[in-house]
């Protein structure tokens, strides 16, 4: 079995502990609003080093301190460290939870039973430390489907593996006891799992760093891709992932553009902040209608355009119909009045026109242009070429206005 030198493993933990540190204080400094989690990490970090020195110096001072106040220190370092992952997470932060552990190890001291006997208080120990970090590993997992950092999966894995390796402590410290002197740690499993906690603290420290560079840079795209009024994609980023999604499935889809009727008019009369709730409150009534895998984007002005990822043009023209009627039927207030607004809508399928992104906004702009030509308030687009090369509509076929037959 190993046989190491549990002071000198002691004393580069410490160093590490006040890089660390630093090394999450400068980062939080960087942007104190968006870098929270980071004071905690600091904090967690800066306990862990007077703790290592405590636990170091085990025989040349009191046991109060080098056992009782060294381990207190360690419960409220993983106690910050959960308290940052919740923070990053957006999670409510929980103080008194977090003064948990700590306030155990204190009440648990004062008992003969655990202060006595080695085991009893790594057992404790390890159940301690075990429960906030199996929580903060599978808070950081969950987090996942909200922002895909890649990092994520990393410091999940390494808290997991954390609490893994105190879970497996506790069977340990019954099943092969130890006493505590410095020369009966350092060797044995006490040795290997030393070294396989301080090699965890310097993975989970990176891949913390990491995260927060990554959700910035997250972040900063999102903004870059997001109008900032309707929250929805903005015209480039619209057409680079509907480019992409054409690449990769080239006969699928249909293609809608929304352009509201005499929104100039509504800007004149109600005033721009009016047209403004306009603009939201139909990207909203959209939102309500598409499925996950759709793409929403504001094209231009009053003009919004999806692509419907799995839609032929009969399911298209469909969904461009309950988006129009919604709209119509809202009632939009802004202040104490009520704005009723309409919308026109141009469909294109890429079965009729192809994997061509501009050639299918052109298609669905035509359709546009004969809707606002006969009436706005409704849906064009080439039914007889659907027709002719769809074969005939469904049973169920769309709603549509009036002039272009009959529900």
């Amino acid at each position: 079995m190993p046989t190491i030198d549990l002071p000198t493993l002691l004393m580069v933990s410490t160093a590490l502990f006040v890089l660390m540190s630093v090394m999450f204080h400068v980062t939080w400094r960087q942007d104190r609003r968006n870098n929270a989690a980071m004071l905690y990490w600091a904090g967690a970090h800066l306990l862990g080093a007077p703790a290592c020195v405590l636990l170091s110096l085990r025989g040349e001072i009191a046991a109060w301190a080098s056992i009782g106040v060294a381990n207190f220190l360690i419960l409220a370092a993983f106690s910050l460290l959960l308290g940052g992952v919740l923070v990053f997470e957006e999670r409510r932060l929980r103080p008194a939870l977090l003064s948990i552990g700590p306030m155990i190890w204190v009440v648990a001291t004062q008992l003969s039973v655990v202060w006595d006997r080695f085991p009893v208080r790594v057992v404790l120990m390890s159940l301690l430390i075990f429960a906030p970090v199996a929580i903060a590993s599978l808070t950081m997992w969950r987090g996942g489907g909200r922002e895909p950092l890649p990092s994520r999966r990393l410091v999940a894995g390494v808290l997991g593996l954390v609490a893994l390796t105190h879970l497996a402590r506790i069977g340990l410290a019954w099943a092969v006891p130890l006493s505590e002197s410095f020369a009966a740690l350092g060797q044995g499993w006490t040795a290997f799992v030393a070294v396989q906690i301080l090699l965890q603290e310097v993975l989970l420290g990176y891949g913390l760093l990491s995260l927060v560079k990554e959700r910035a840079e997250y972040r900063h795209r999102r903004a870059a891709e997001t109008d900032g009024l309707t929250g929805v994609l903005t015209r480039r980023a619209f057409r680079e992932r509907v480019a992409a999604r054409l690449v990769a499935e080239p006969d699928r889809g249909a293609l809608l553009i929304f352009d509201l009727d005499r929104f100039k008019a509504i800007n004149d009369t109600h005033g721009h902040l009016a047209g403004d709730r306009v603009l939201t409150d139909f990207a909203a009534a959209v939102e309500r209608r598409l499925d996950s895998d759709d793409v929403f984007g504001r094209y231009g002005g009053e003009e919004f355009v999806v692509f419907l990822a799995d839609s032929d043009v009969w399911a298209a023209w469909r969904r461009a119909e309950e988006i129009r009627r919604d709209f119509a039927g809202l009632g939009i207030r802004h202040g104490e009045r009520t704005i009723s607004a309409t919308v026109s809508v141009g469909v294109a399928a890429v079965p009729m026109i192809g994997p061509d992104l501009d050639r299918l906004i052109a298609s669905a702009d035509a359709g546009l242009y004969v809707a606002k030509r006969t009436g706005r308030d409704r849906v064009e687009g080439d039914l007889a070429g659907a027709e002719e090369m769809l074969g005939d509509p469904p049973d169920d076929p769309p709603c549509l206005p009036v002039g272009n037959g009959a529900c």
